[in-house]
């Protein structure tokens, strides 16, 4: 039997929209069969997303009919700063994938281990904290950032910022985190 699955776009400032719609014909009842929808949103704003599988029989649990997501989108994309003490092999291969994406506008702050001297440097003159979307956090010991830069960090991550921990020799419990 067919099921129509919609994708269907919530905002609080526009009507519902449908975004796309798909007919899929399973091979079996329980049959999962994923689903790729690739969309673009243009305007900046928190939207949710609903699919909704459709089915013509009476099924006797309907509630996995539906998934949601919330989106957020950015005007100018996602704003990253990645923080790092010591350049590893696999930053190399992150850098270039974050820096392929127009989605993504990173800044990179490295605080190499041999300035240690200069160690904790304060970047909250420098940053915008408030800018910033998501926060990484490499091979830097917690030592590196004086306490304006920690709280600045701090106090973003508790408005909603993302906080991300890449390891290292320098992080969670060894690095003072």
């Amino acid at each position: 039997q067919p099921i129509d699955v919609t994708l269907t776009l919530r905002s609080a400032q526009q009507p519902d929209r449908e975004l796309k719609r798909r007919r899929v014909l399973p091979a079996q009842s329980a049959e999962k069969i994923p689903l790729d929808f690739r969309i673009q949103l243009s305007e900046p704003g928190d939207y949710l997303l609903v699919a909704q599988a459709r089915v013509d029989t009476n099924e006797q649990v309907s509630s996995n009919n539906q998934q949601l997501s919330f989106v957020t989108v950015r005007e100018g994309g996602v704003r990253i700063l990645m923080l790092e003490g010591q350049p590893r092999y696999e930053q190399r291969y992150l850098k270039l994938s974050l820096d392929a994406s127009v989605d993504f506008d990173v800044q990179y702050a490295w605080l190499p281990e041999r300035q240690r001297a200069r160690w904790p440097i304060d970047l909250s003159g420098q940053i915008d904290f408030q800018g910033v979307d998501i926060f990484v956090i490499g091979d830097l010991d917690s030592a590196a950032l004086h306490t304006n830069t920690q709280k600045g960090i701090l106090d973003r991550v508790s408005q909603g910022a993302g906080l991300l921990f890449l390891g290292g020799y320098h992080s969670f419990d060894a690095g003072g985190y």
